[in-house]
């Protein structure tokens, strides 16, 4: 009966081992779906609680580069963007390798005056799906 049982556990261990090498990289789309989260609530700037989210982020090797910057740019908002920041979202933006998702948070956030507008916040909820 133990056999059976340890048997049936190894099988569920190597089913979910599977399962997880198959999926798509969770740091990068929690990253993104995070930074999204805290856009679509934005208001002038993000609160203490969410700038260490952003600071989380940032400081994450799992996650891209590109996300990674993403992140320090919505931590340092004060109404909008950085002139540094701006420079590196411009970048990000240009880049032919980003996923469209992340070039398209760059551009909202280089974009931003206060708040996301409604369009930018359609946008939004499109990556959290």
């Amino acid at each position: 009966m133990k056999l059976k049982s340890l048997r049936v556990t190894a099988i569920l261990v190597l089913l979910i081992a599977m399962q997880s090498s198959f999926a798509a990289p969770a740091g990068e789309q929690t990253a993104l779906a995070t930074i999204a989260n805290i856009m679509i609530n934005l208001n002038h700037f993000p609160s203490a609680s969410e700038k260490a989210q952003l600071r989380t982020i940032a400081n994450d090797e799992a996650v891209s580069a590109h996300e990674r910057a993403i992140a320090t740019a919505m931590a340092n908002l004060q109404h909008s963007a950085t002139a540094t920041d701006k420079r590196k979202l411009s970048k990000i933006m240009e880049d032919e390798s980003a996923p469209a998702a992340v070039k398209e948070m760059a551009s909202i956030i280089f974009h931003l005056n206060h708040k996301p507008s409604g369009e930018d916040k359609q946008k939004l909820k499109q990556m959290l799906k």
